[in-house]
């Protein structure tokens, strides 16, 4: 069988499943997706369990000042991290412009 195209509403908003699924057959897209969707809620898991064990570790049983400065940390660790997972970001391929289909009267299908 031939490749498998996402619906193109589908590859604006994810342009990272359109680059995951572009090499795969149809029938393997399945399996495919599976995979991308665990990690990413893994990840996110293990985010917030190592974020949440920095705010507690810095800002338990202190008073308020230094539970200021634990959430001051804690929000400046999750901004690195969200920049060091912008790099790889911004590295992905451009995206291609695709012709825009032609508009069709109203109501017509």
């Amino acid at each position: 069988m031939g490749r498998h195209r996402l619906h193109p509403r589908a590859q604006r908003r994810d342009p990272g499943r359109r680059l995951g699924h572009g090499p795969l057959r149809r029938d393997d897209v399945p399996s495919g997706s599976t995979t991308p969707n665990i990690v990413s809620q893994v990840g996110a898991s293990i985010g917030t369990a190592l974020l949440s064990v920095l705010l507690a570790s810095n800002g338990a049983g202190a008073g308020v000042a230094r539970q200021a400065d634990a959430f001051r940390d804690t929000y400046w660790w999750a901004a690195a991290l969200l920049a060091l997972a912008a790099i790889p970001a911004l590295l992905l391929p451009a995206r291609r412009r695709e012709a825009a289909p032609p508009a069709r009267p109203h109501g017509t299908r």
